[in-house]
């Protein structure tokens, strides 16, 4: 059955950044010797980039049924690694929320979209019995890993290729706007664990949000219109934004949507308000709020070069302009900005009342249309329904840890 969710607290303000609401303090240009020595701690792990196309200087990976939306250059590997540490900033052993019994040791973990391959390389370290692969697009992992520990190219869309019942756990983390079908994409995690295994997936909402009342409030805020033409490129991609979209306690996100259908059960979701930024009072979430800070600073580019500009066409000085506004949004301490960082994990049971359908071979992308409306987005503990989805680049904090920063329970 579902519980009813906490409210998420609001983040306190730390007055001394309120006070002077023309500093720059507790913006993204908060401490330049700070922000510098977060970015040299965070360098990407890749030592070489594979030549792939090019876009207004960015670099683009391609696959057979893709043309990703971010660039997969080091400027953006650094991104990838950032919301890593920003992730796992809080938690005593941050590596898993759902409660996987790494007692057992030699455990098959499956991480979808691994990115620079951070969270498996980190996994293996501390696991050294455990089997761990991370699957890609583009080949931006380390050459030297654990011996626990292997990268394989692969796109996350198309039929994987592993044995079906062979993971113990899958693990996939901000793959937005590179799924075509989130559903499907569910499903083969479902197929491919073993009955009892987990899954546990990880995305932020692109809106972002604001503790201060009449900017939150404002339908025309740049944190609003920025959503919509992230939205609205997604669904012209076919490849959805909208899985972590947050419309309020009373509506399910797609995420959770996606993993009752595929047939998990003990089903957990978590909401997190990470702060953008180092306004907040609490020592913690200021340091949080850094990080989210040099993530938002670093991505602004990356996120319109290919979707809004190749995609919905907008002109070099369009695009120029809805990146200036919304690093002058972020940057402004009256804005008290934050983002909506949700997890949702489930278990496949040991014997499924009725084995879930074969996941079917990918249909040509279609545009994506927005969740419907349907109660409950709340941690939950329940069986789904009797009746009744990256190519690119994330333990049991279900009940007790904290996450990240503020949040659901």
């Amino acid at each position: 059955m579902s519980q009813e969710p906490e409210p998420v607290p609001e983040i306190q303000a730390d007055p001394q950044v309120i006070a002077d609401l023309e500093s720059e303090a507790g913006s993204l240009d908060d401490d330049t010797s700070d922000r510098n020595s977060l970015r040299e701690s965070t360098a990407s792990l890749s030592s070489s980039v594979r030549q792939y196309r090019t876009i207004k200087g960015r670099t683009y990976q391609t696959s057979n049924t893709i043309d990703y939306w971010a660039p997969n250059d080091d400027k953006q590997l650094e991104t990838l690694d950032v919301t890593y540490i920003l992730s796992v900033s809080t938690d005593e052993d941050p590596l898993f929320y759902a409660p996987v019994p790494v007692e057992k040791g030699d455990l098959k973990v499956l991480d979808v979209g691994t990115g620079t391959g951070i969270w498996a390389i980190d996994l293996a370290d501390e696991f050294p019995a455990f089997e761990v692969i991370g699957t890609d697009i583009s080949a931006v992992q380390p050459s030297w890993v654990p011996p626990n520990c292997q990268f394989q190219i692969d796109d996350a869309q198309q039929d994987w290729t592993f044995k079906r019942d062979w993971f113990d756990v899958i693990h996939a983390r901000n793959l937005h706007g590179g799924i075509d079908d989130w559903q499907r994409f569910y499903d083969q995690a479902y197929a491919h664990l073993k009955p009892g295994g987990w899954f546990e997936s990880m995305e932020f909402d692109v809106q972002a949000g604001s503790e201060n009342p009449e900017i939150e409030s404002d339908p025309d805020h740049i944190f609003k219109r920025w959503a919509k033409v992230a939205w609205d490129a997604g669904d012209a991609m076919g490849r959805s934004f909208r899985q972590a979209q947050y419309k309020g306690p009373d509506e399910e996100i797609m995420m959770l949507k996606c993993m009752r259908q595929a047939g998990f059960v003990d089903i957990v979701h978590k909401r997190w308000k990470v702060p953008i930024g180092g306004w907040a009072k609490d020592p913690l979430l200021k340091s949080i709020g850094q990080y989210a800070g040099l993530f938002m600073d670093q991505s602004l580019e990356g996120w319109v070069l290919m979707p809004v500009g190749e995609i919905l066409g907008w002109t070099n000085e369009e695009m120029l302009i809805l990146v200036m506004e919304m690093r002058q949004a972020l940057k402004s301490s009256k804005t008290l900005p934050y983002f909506n960082y949700h997890m949702v994990y489930g278990r496949k049971p040991e014997t499924p009342a009725s084995a879930p359908p074969e996941a079917p071979s990918p249909a040509p992308a279609q545009a994506a249309t927005p969740p419907a409306a349907d109660p409950a987005d709340a941690p939950v503990s329940s069986a789904p329904p009797a009746s009744s989805g990256s190519p690119s680049a994330t333990r049991d904090a279900a009940a007790a840890s904290p996450g990240p920063a503020a949040s659901d329970n």
